[in-house]
């Protein structure tokens, strides 16, 4: 489950990162389906985001912003990293088309390798785009699982009514609370 997963990706960095005052970090997800899943591992996904996700805080020379996008479009989930860091020149653009590097002083290009192939293994596709002075796109493709028949499309919740939400499974228990949002009372 995409939302909720990045939602949680996004908050961990906040806080990882909340020691760089001039470091903005956003996510927007349109429509707000909380129930789009894939066939991919939660952990491996994760890995993939944070990796992307620390790239372009890397790139970025004082002031900046990262920020992730989410959507639903032709039967994939669309997540956008981007940045308006120090970009990848064409010629290393090129490169990474061929083989996964790094261009950094502290890095490997692993954690790009590890993203290109778990992404094709989903059926998925990854692109980068950049431009120097201007910023790096990276954007990702999965195709969507059928909708899990445990979470139901819709839900009707009278006023009066009590819920009680108990799941030993995170992402789940997420999926539910998101679905009930508007029906907690603090």
């Amino acid at each position: 489950f995409f939302t909720p997963l990045i939602q949680s990706i996004v908050q961990e960095k906040l806080a990882e990162w909340s020691d760089q005052p001039g470091l903005t970090l956003t996510f927007h997800f349109s429509p707000p389906d909380f129930a789009a899943a894939a066939e991919a591992s939660e952990a491996e996904f994760q890995r993939i985001i944070s990796n992307l996700l620390n790239n372009s805080a890397e790139a970025l020379t004082g002031r900046g912003t990262v920020a992730v996008e989410l959507s639903i479009l032709d039967g994939k989930v669309n997540i956008v990293v981007s940045d308006n860091g120090r970009g990848i020149s064409e010629d290393e653009l090129a490169q990474l088309s061929v083989e996964p590097q790094s261009f950094k002083q502290e890095g490997s290009g692993l954690g790009l390798g590890y993203a290109q192939k778990k992404i094709a293994e989903w059926n998925g596709s990854i692109t980068i785009s950049s431009q120097l002075g201007v910023g790096t796109t990276v954007k990702l493709a999965i195709p969507l699982s059928p909708h899990p028949r445990w979470l139901p499309n819709s839900i009707v919740v009278q006023p009066t009514t009590q819920v009680a939400v108990v799941d030993d499974e995170t992402t789940v228990l997420n999926q539910w609370l998101s679905r009930l949002a508007p029906f907690l009372r603090n």
